[in-house]
């Protein structure tokens, strides 16, 4: 396992599942929508809030919202 993996490993272990399933849309939108251009238009709208939610999250955890 990377280090990247175990770490999202133990901060969805502290914020909840949620937070694994936001990086795993997030790297689907990386990968497949940037990289690969396969994803259409829904398949990105459908995966934003996931995306939306972990970036405000986070902001609050560092002090920034």
């Amino acid at each position: 396992m990377t280090e990247l993996v175990r770490a999202i490993m133990e901060i969805s272990k502290k914020l909840g599942e949620w937070f694994r399933y936001s990086w795993d849309s997030a790297w689907v939108l990386h990968v497949w929508g940037f990289h690969e251009a396969k994803l259409d238009a829904e398949s990105v709208r459908e995966r934003l809030p996931d995306v939306e939610r972990m970036v405000l999250e986070a902001r609050k955890v560092i002090g920034l919202g």
